[in-house]
């Protein structure tokens, strides 16, 4: 896409630029940026979806946009006292803050961690390339493949039973919860049961262990959490410790007790109100990226 200016019958043509468009206003180089910032703000293909199908929406980059979000809302002091990511999947978003920022990360998700790429992305020098990013990287060399650091795993379903301390401290139910998010896998239809019997590890965390990470955690966040937005904001208000949360699918089906307004919750923006409703403090802003993008937190101290 270019934009053509005529001036002394001299046609100059620039090409628009794809972040602006696709973020629909935003760009992080600002008037710096060589390419045009044309208003209004030409259509991106995200606004016009094939038939019968959902518009396809670039996930690129929403990990270190939410990482620059988070170190401007709360500061580094409140991530550098813990962070915890609910549903942090392959867990980019921790893997960023660990090795960029010296954030100690503990990732909760029943999926194992693959930060196989975001590896070869660190070492080849790929989030240090741009300038414009520099200033939210502590670390400004990069690193040697000694000093890559993965973030703390947790492979379990952050669920009321884990933090409301309703059940004691018992091995033996601490060994159900791993048993169930070792039977699940990712599929293509989501979550999947695969009822085999697993191991569970011996130098997996303990009951305590757990209870000592959710306690002393400084903040817990969740890039596109699912199912577990909900549970992340509860714990955080049961707590009193600050939140941000980026809601995404509604999964009705599998809460049909939810409702707002009378009615079943089944809208994405009906959910996003749904926990804006759950305390007056709790804030919401519009992030830069594609999809769904609003972000919901609650700063420290809010009263």
């Amino acid at each position: 896409m270019k934009l053509d200016f005529r001036k002394n019958s001299i046609t100059m043509s620039i090409s628009v630029c794809k972040h602006w468009v696709r973020t629909q206003g935003h760009c992080s180089f600002g008037d710096n940026c060589k390419f045009g910032h044309p208003v209004p703000i030409p259509s991106t293909p995200i606004d016009q979806p094939r038939p019968g199908k959902r518009p396809k929406i670039r996930n690129r980059a929403k990990a270190g946009i939410f990482r620059r979000w988070l170190i401007d809302t709360f500061g580094k002091a409140i991530l550098q006292s813990g962070l915890i990511e609910v549903a942090g999947g392959k867990g980019e978003l921790s893997f960023e803050l660990v090795n960029l920022n010296g954030i100690p990360c503990t990732v909760i998700d029943p999926r194992p961690l693959d930060c196989s790429r975001f590896v070869n992305r660190l070492l080849a020098g790929y989030y240090h390339k741009n300038q414009v990013f520099l200033s939210y990287i502590d670390n400004k060399d990069v690193p040697t493949e000694p000093n890559v650091h993965l973030p703390n795993s947790l492979r379990l379903f952050f669920e009321s039973p884990l933090w409301e301390n309703s059940w004691d401290s018992n091995e033996s139910n601490l060994s159900d919860m791993y048993t169930r998010s070792l039977n699940i896998e990712w599929t293509d239809k989501g979550l999947v049961d695969t009822y085999e019997t697993i191991g569970i590890p011996k130098e997996w965390p303990n009951w305590n262990t757990i209870q000592q990470i959710l306690d002393n955690c400084g903040i817990i966040v969740g890039l596109h959490p699912d199912q577990a937005v909900e549970a992340i904001v509860d714990f955080a208000l049961a707590r009193d410790k600050p939140f941000a949360v980026i809601p995404c699918c509604t999964y009705h089906k599998q809460f049909p007790g939810r409702n707002w307004k009378g009615k079943p919750l089944k809208k994405y923006n009906d959910l996003c109100d749904y926990l804006l409703a759950k305390d007056y403090r709790i804030q919401q802003e519009v992030l830069p990226f594609e999809g769904k993008n609003r972000v919901l937190y609650l700063q420290p101290n809010m009263n």
